[in-house]
């Protein structure tokens, strides 16, 4: 009898969107001369690129999914990636929250909403930002 070959698969549980583009996202919020390397995503010189097949799961507690929070996560979700993952340092944690200030109102966001979203992440956002053991999207599982 022979062994059956192995089946590897990514379990994404956690994440509500897939990115089906590339996209760039500048980050004035950020010194030019940060830089940090991804397989999913890049900065470089105040750009944020993020590659087609990012995984992410937007905003969280209890709101709705408009398009303007959506967008606006993205950037966030991304940067406290990077400090969960070292590549940036915790410092820049403050940064990223103004990311999601002024994409969520460049979106369309009405302020006081946004200013509800910025509130939130200085008041909850530390722990997001603590190191994982692994990343969903980054376990192989074998069956």
């Amino acid at each position: 009898m022979t062994a059956e070959p192995q089946i590897r698969y990514n379990r994404l549980a956690g994440y509500k969107y897939r990115l089906a583009a590339g996209v760039r996202i500048p980050v004035p919020e950020f010194p030019r001369t940060l830089e940090i390397h991804h397989k999913y995503f890049r900065l470089m010189r105040g750009t944020l690129s993020i590659k087609e097949g990012y995984c992410w799961d937007g905003a969280s507690g209890p709101t709705i999914d408009t398009p303007s929070a959506v967008a606006a996560s993205l950037p966030h979700d991304v940067l406290y990636q990077a400090i969960r993952a070292g590549l940036i340092p915790p410092t820049f944690r403050d940064n990223a929250d103004r990311v999601l200030y002024r994409v969520a109102r460049e979106r369309g966001m009405p302020w006081w909403r946004a200013l509800y979203f910025f509130v939130a992440v200085r008041i909850a956002g530390g722990k997001c930002v603590r190191p994982r053991p692994s990343e969903p999207s980054e376990t192989i599982l074998v069956a």
